[in-house]
């Protein structure tokens, strides 16, 4: 695949542009008391309603519900899964997002989502490994 591709996305990219961010919670992925992999699923809350996403390599997931995403452990594997609240820490709660984007890169996806008068988040997945690639604040 070519480095511009769309990747394949599984189920429906909500209409989440022009609206305000309730909150945006990451669940972390713990093994034998290590972080392995800090933004596992992401969880955005916009008019009381949770969108979850997750990346398998070029294939992007979003569900919808409504129960906020809650910590639990698996201490037959010696796993946990925590909680890392992104948009209280950079403080989202409130801001408009402006627009989102989801796109294919060399060996994966990214989503790139802006706020209004705050941070633009891009999560990259390559590798089947989700990192925050850029937190950074407009003007």
């Amino acid at each position: 695949m070519q480095e511009r591709d769309q990747p394949d996305i599984i189920g429906s990219p909500p209409a989440l542009a022009a609206r305000t961010c309730d909150e945006l919670i990451c669940e972390q992925y713990w093994y034998r008391g290590r972080l392995e992999a800090p933004f596992n699923v992401i969880h955005l809350r916009f008019a009381s309603e949770w969108h979850r996403l997750t990346f398998k390599n070029k294939v992007v997931l979003w569900r919808v519900g409504s129960a906020r995403p809650e910590p639990y452990a698996m201490p037959e594997i010696e796993a946990e899964i925590r909680l890392d609240n992104l948009g209280a820490r950079l403080g989202l709660a409130g801001r408009t997002l402006t627009s989102y984007e989801i796109r294919g890169v060399p060996g994966g996806a990214e989503a790139e989502f802006r706020f209004g008068g705050g941070p633009a988040l891009v999560f990259r997945n390559v590798a089947d490994q989700t990192a925050l690639e850029q937190a950074s604040f407009l003007a």
